[in-house]
C-alpha cells in the first residue's frame, strides 16, 4: 500500500511543479511560491515551501489553512484527501498493483432495515452513555421499531453496506448482537470522517468510535471486536488516505492482542497504540474524563519497538516451541514426498529455498506440485510465473491437482473453486521489474495472508545476467522480505550452460551472483534423467529392463541451513498428471477431492 504520507512526499521531491499546476496563477519567490488563495486568487498569502526540510509544507496567513502538498491537491480542487490521493497518484503516475487475486467476493447489499429516530429507551440507553444528540446523529444510529435494538448502520458514501444491531435486554449479563447477512465485513463509521482527515482512531466497538468522535477525533470501528479481521482486505485501500492510525482497542488481553494483529496487517510506520486508564473510551468518558484528557492519550500513544533489537529473553516461548511445538500447530511444511516426511524434511517459515536446474528439466511443473502440496497443508500461496500465463499454467494445475489427464467439467470447476482464497497469481508474462515484484508480494502478504510465494524464474525479473551487483541485492530483498514477514519464498533459477545435460549439476553451477547460494537457507536442483529419456523407446516398455531401474529424475538437496538433510532425492514422473513421484509404483496423489453430486463439505480438499 502506498499512503498519503508516501506520495506527499513524492509530491515535495517535486514541490515547484506541483505548486505551479495547483495555482497556475501563483509565482516563485525565493524559495517560495506564493498565491492569494487556495482558489487562486492574485495576492502572496499564500505560500509554499520548494526546498528544504519542510518542501511541500504551506500556508494561507489570510484564513489559517495549511499542510502538505496532498492537502493543497485538495483545498484547490475542492475535494476530499481521498479523491485528491487517487488524482495525485495519478500524476506521479503511480498505478495500483497489478494484481490478479482470487475473483472478488460478492456480499449481499442489506435491505434498508424499518428503523426509527432513537427515543425512549434506545435514546436514553445512547444518552446514558454520555453520548450526545449531536454524536448520535453523525453516525446515524436508529432505533428498532419496538425500541428494544440499537441500529448502527455500516455507511461508504451514502451507501449501505451493513448493518449491525444490539439488543438492550442482556440475559445473564452478555450483549446479544447480530448483524445482516453475508454482507461486506468493513469498517462503522465513514459516514462521520470529516473529508480532510489525514488520522484516524480505530476502535474495537461502535459506542467507542462515537466518543473518540464526540471528544474531537475522527474515529472508525472494526467491523466485530478485536479478534475478527475481515474487514482489512475490504477497507484496505480506503485506509491508504491516513498518515496515522491510533489504536485504541479495549484494554484487556483480548483487546490487546487484537490491537497487535492489527498493526501487523495495516503497518507499523503509521500506526500508534493508545492506552485508555479505563477498559474503554466510553469507560473513560463516563468516568468524567474531558477532551484534555483524551488528547492527552492520543500524545502518549506509542509505537511498536523496532523489533530488530530485542533482549535475548523476548525470545524465551519461541524457543521453547521450536523444541516443544504446540499442540496442532505445524510449523513445518511438507514436501509432497513422503519418503522425505518420513525424515522430517521440508521448509519453513521465513526460508529462501532455491530450486535451480538446467533449461528444460521441469522446474515449472515441480514447483507447481510444491505449491499443491501447500496449498493441501493449509497455506496460502501466490505463484509468479512469468514464463507462462496464468491461465496456462492452472490448467496444468488443475491435471496436477486432480491426479487426472483429463478430469471432468464439474470435477474442473471444483478445483477452480479451491483456489478461491487460497492461490493468486502474479499477472505478468515477461519480465517483471524486481521491485514492484516484492511490492506485490508484500500487498499478498498484508492484505491476503498470504505465507508462501514462487518466483518462476529469476531470469525474469529484469535483471541482466552479468550485473551480480544487482542479482546480490535482488536476493537480499527477497531475504529481507521473508525475515520481515515469516513467508516461505520459492526462487527458481538456472544452471549455467554445460558441456552436456546429462551431466548432474550442483550448486555450484547456478548461473549467476554468488549470492544465490549463499543467501538462501535451502537450495536443491532437479536434475532430469536425458539419458533414460534418450534410451526409453517406444518398443522398450519393460518395466524390469536396467533402464527402467533409474530413477527420471533427482531432485538434489545441496545446502540445508535449517536442517541437517543433504542428499538426492530419486523421482519418477507420471507424464499424464504432471505430477513427479517418490518412487516407481507410487500412484499419482489427488491434492483436491471431489464427490460429484454429493453435499459440498465433501469436495473439498484430502
Amino acid at each position: 500500500m502506498i499512503t498519503a504520507g508516501e506520495i506527499s512526499e513524492r509530491l515535495a521531491r517535486q514541490a515547484e511543479s506541483v505548486a505551479q499546476k495547483l495555482l497556475p496563477g501563483g509565482k516563485r519567490e525565493g524559495r517560495e511560491y506564493v498565491s492569494g488563495s487556495t482558489g487562486g486568487d492574485a495576492g502572496k498569502s499564500l505560500k509554499v515551501c520548494l526546498s528544504g526540510d519542510k518542501a511541500g509544507i504551506w500556508s494561507d496567513f489570510a484564513t489559517g489553512e495549511g499542510g502538505d502538498l496532498l492537502d493543497l491537491w485538495a483545498a484547490t480542487r475542492s475535494i476530499s484527501v481521498a479523491d485528491a490521493l487517487r488524482e495525485s497518484r495519478d500524476y506521479l503516475g503511480i498505478a495500483p498493483p497489478a494484481f490478479a487475486g482470487s475473483k472478488p467476493r460478492e456480499y449481499r447489499k442489506p435491505d434498508r432495515p424499518p428503523v426509527t429516530r432513537p427515543k425512549l429507551r434506545v435514546l436514553e440507553y445512547l444518552r446514558g452513555r454520555g453520548l450526545t444528540d449531536e454524536t448520535i446523529a453523525a453516525f446515524r444510529v436508529a432505533a428498532s421499531p419496538d425500541d428494544d435494538e440499537i441500529v448502527f448502520p455500516f455507511l461508504r458514501g451514502g451507501e449501505l453496506v451493513n448493518v449491525k444491531y444490539l439488543k438492550l435486554e442482556r440475559p445473564n449479563g452478555k450483549k446479544v448482537v447480530r448483524q445482516e447477512k453475508d454482507a461486506e465485513p468493513c469498517l462503522f463509521g465513514w459516514q462521520a470522517i470529516p473529508d480532510r482527515a489525514r488520522s484516524i482512531v480505530l476502535t474495537e466497538g461502535e459506542i467507542d468510535a462515537m466518543t473518540w468522535h464526540q471528544m474531537g477525533f475522527p474515529a472508525l470501528s472494526a467491523w466485530s471486536g478485536a479478534g475478527n479481521l475481515q474487514w482489512v482486505e475490504n477497507e484496505w485501500d480506503r485506509l491508504a488516505r491516513f498518515d496515522r492510525i491510533y489504536v485504541a482497542f479495549d484494554a484487556d488481553e483480548a483487546g490487546e492482542a487484537g490491537a497487535n494483529a492489527v498493526v501487523a496487517r495495516i503497518g507499523r510506520a503509521r500506526c500508534r497504540l493508545v492506552t485508555t486508564p479505563y477498559k474503554d473510551a466510553n469507560e473513560c468518558l463516563q468516568n468524567g474524563l474531558d477532551r484534555a484528557c483524551f488528547r492527552d492519550m492520543i500524545d502518549a500513544a506509542r509505537s511498536l519497538d523496532p523489533k530488530e533489537l530485542r533482549s535475548a529473553s523476548t525470545y524465551r516461548e519461541a524457543v521453547l516451541a521450536r523444541f516443544f511445538p504446540p499442540e496442532g500447530e505445524q510449523r513445518r511444511l511438507d514436501t509432497p514426498f513422503e519418503k522425505l516426511t518420513a525424515r522430517g524434511v521440508g521448509f519453513l517459515p521465513g526460508e529462501l529455498v532455491l530450486v535451480n536446474g538446467i533449461n528444460g528439466h521441469g522446474k515449472t511443473s515441480f514447483v507447481s506440485q510444491v505449491a499443491l502440496s501447500l496449498l493441501w497443508q493449509g497455506a496460502k500461496c501466490c505463484i509468479a510465473s512469468m514464463e507462462v500465463k496464468p491461465d496456462m499454467l492452472l490448467q496444468r494445475m488443475t491435471i496436477q491437482a486432480c491426479a487426472l489427464p483429463e478430469p471432468s467439467r464439474p470435477f474442473i470447476e471444483h478445483v477452480q473453486d479451491y483456489w478461491d482464497g487460497r492461490l493468486w497469481m502474479f499477472d505478468v508474462v515477461g519480465t517483471a521489474k524486481a521491485e514492484y515484484l516484492l511490492d506485490v508480494f508484500r500487498y499478498a502478504r498484508a492484505c491476503y495472508g498470504v505465507t508462501c510465494f514462487v518466483v518462476d524464474s529469476f531470469a525474469k525479473c529484469g535483471i541482466d545476467d552479468d550485473d551480480y551487483t544487482s542479482q546480490k541485492r535482488f536476493v537480499e530483498a527477497l531475504c529481507d522480505f521473508k525475515n520481515e514477514t515469516d513467508s516461505t519464498v520459492f526462487l527458481v533459477t538456472h544452471s549455467r550452460k554445460l558441456e552436456s545435460e546429462t551431466r548432474t549439476v550442483d550448486k555450484m553451477d547456478i548461473k549467476g551472483s554468488g549470492a544465490f547460494a549463499d543467501l538462501a537457507d535451502t537450495v536443491t536442483t532437479l536434475w532430469r534423467n536425458k539419458s533414460k529419456e534418450a534410451r526409453r523407446s517406444d518398443d522398450d516398455e519393460d518395466p524390469t529392463s536396467p533402464v527402467e531401474d533409474k530413477p527420471d529424475a533427482v531432485w538434489y538437496w545441496q545446502k540445508n541451513r535449517n536442517g541437517d538433510f543433504e542428499k538426492p532425492v530419486a523421482l519418477w514422473f507420471h507424464a499424464p498428471t504432471r505430477q513427479f513421484l517418490g518412487n516407481s509404483e507410487a500412484n499419482p496423489r489427488a491434492f483436491v477431492g471431489f464427490v460429484r453430486d454429493a453435499s459440498p463439505q465433501l469436495g473439498i480438499a484430502i
